[in-house]
């Protein structure tokens, strides 16, 4: 739907790492469509095919790990602590009556690699004031995509940044949110606590 996905860093080989995500399925009538309408125009989506790849893997579809095919279930749930340490990401896919959807892609999340630069980045975004009345500047370390998130996991705002001293100017609602500016596999990540 219409979120993101946040990166998690920080995955040690030796530790049990279960993912979970959740899809949300329809049917005709939830989606306003008429069971008897003809086909072409049944545009909702009817289940999900949801695979576990290793980066650099994104073109070549019959590398991927099939962790569900047409699927109604909300819950799919992963383990990759038995996979060898590297950089892996998932594939949704989203089948329609009138076909599948192009895959879309998580971000890259490293099991056992690389973490301690990563850990290093992570806390680098910074924002002054915090608390913030809605106006900040912010410390950018490298050029990236800039995403808030509020306490569910909701995206609220998002903007490209480039490296530097950034004047922000944000209209939310009070409350605390999580900053993460990722660029490939660097990520950074802050706390901003709107008054």
């Amino acid at each position: 739907m219409d979120g993101s996905w946040i990166s998690l860093t920080a995955l040690q080989s030796e530790l049990d790492y279960n993912w979970m995500i959740e899809v949300y399925c329809t049917d005709a009538l939830e989606a306003g469509v008429s069971k008897t309408a003809k086909p072409e125009s049944e545009d909702f989506v009817k289940s999900w095919n949801v695979y576990r790849l290793v980066d650099g893997q994104q073109e070549q579809p019959a590398s991927w790990t099939v962790l569900a095919t047409e699927t109604t279930e909300r819950t799919i749930t992963d383990n990759l602590s038995g996979q060898a340490d590297d950089w892996y990401l998932y594939a949704v896919e989203a089948n329609y009556a009138t076909g599948t959807s192009p895959a879309g892609f998580s971000n890259v999340l490293g099991k056992g690699v690389g973490n301690e630069a990563v850990a290093e980045e992570a806390a680098a975004l910074s924002a002054m004031p915090n608390p913030s009345r809605g106006q900040f500047s912010l410390e950018v370390p490298f050029e990236g995509e800039w995403q808030m998130f509020d306490l569910e996991g909701r995206l609220v705002m998002k903007r490209h940044l480039t490296q530097g001293t950034h004047s922000m100017d944000v209209n939310l609602p009070s409350g605390s949110y999580l900053m993460v500016l990722s660029s490939g596999r660097t990520q950074a990540t802050g706390k901003l606590v709107i008054l």
